[in-house]
């Protein structure tokens, strides 16, 4: 089974409608647990950030239980993958652009891998506790 896990920092808004989120977050994390063996684990954080402006981070990261036939997050956003269509990926990244958001993928030599974005904060709201 695969384990979820959450951090977040003190709540911070950015511009941006929830259900937007709520479709960045969802596919972020789905992509993620689809490529992942038993007993794997899927994070997700937030954080409020100073460099390059005021924004709040969201990171989605996996331990890099990688299951074997899976095929692995690309920065590419191919139109598909073994487990489905990859459209996900290629929406979210349509989003976060319209959202002034920055997307980033990084991944190592244990086969982890961790998607970044970066939003900026909403008109008016100082960013809390800033990394």
């Amino acid at each position: 089974s695969l384990r979820l896990q959450l951090a977040a920092s003190p709540e911070s808004r950015v511009r941006a409608r929830r259900w937007d989120l709520e479709r960045i977050v969802l596919n972020l994390v789905l992509n993620t647990a689809r490529t992942m063996a038993a007993g794997g684990i899927v994070a997700v954080e937030t954080a409020s950030m100073q460099d390059g402006g005021p924004s709040v981070r969201l990171i989605v990261s996996d331990s890099g239980a990688v299951s074997p036939r899976s095929a692995r997050v690309i920065p590419r956003f191919s139109a598909s993958t073994e487990h489905g269509s990859g459209l996900g990926l290629a929406a979210v990244a349509q989003l976060v652009q319209r959202l002034n958001g920055v997307l980033q993928f990084e991944s190592d030599s244990e086969r982890r891998t961790r998607i970044q974005v970066d939003f900026p904060l909403a008109p008016g709201d100082a960013p809390r506790n800033a990394a």
